[in-house]
């Protein structure tokens, strides 16, 4: 089978306004994504060694926490009710588990209480529920990570 220029090409756009996530006028496919905030705390319920084989930095611990809602209430009104508050990891960059020494530097140890955002997803097709930490300066993970 002989590929002529023009289907190289034509093959070469398209794979590229794939990979890059865009059309030609430069906006994102999918378009913004939207999130309902609700405001609370993430108690960290254990810190331990991460499983070998998954997606890690070096020295790697799983940060394990529940979030609790500021008005408990809240919680009545999730969009997203079946994904639980409790049980979830606290990942870093592409969704790794964070170095431990990172970690502990943040004061992210068994039994810490941290300020932390559930955000579910009302617009777009993002992740429906993610969970921040706006008192955790999340800059230079990959320092101790690589």
């Amino acid at each position: 089978m002989k590929f002529t220029h023009a289907a190289f090409f034509l093959l070469s756009a398209c794979c590229a306004s794939i990979a890059f996530g865009d059309d030609s006028r430069g906006r994102q496919i999918g378009g913004a994504c939207e999130y309902q905030r609700i405001h609370g705390r993430a108690t960290i319920t254990d810190v331990r060694d991460a499983d070998p084989n998954a997606n890690n930095c070096k020295d790697a611990v799983e940060v394990e926490f529940t979030f609790s809602p500021d008005e408990p209430s809240a919680a009545d009104d999730y969009r997203f009710a079946d994904h639980r508050d409790t049980g979830q990891h606290l990942h870093v960059g592409a969704g790794l588990n964070p170095a431990r020494a990172w970690a502990r530097s943040k004061g992210l140890v068994k039994g810490a209480v941290h300020r932390c955002i559930r955000s579910e997803i009302v617009k777009g097709a993002c992740t429906p529920v993610t969970f921040t930490f706006p008192d955790i300066d999340m800059e230079g993970w990959e320092k101790t990570c690589f």
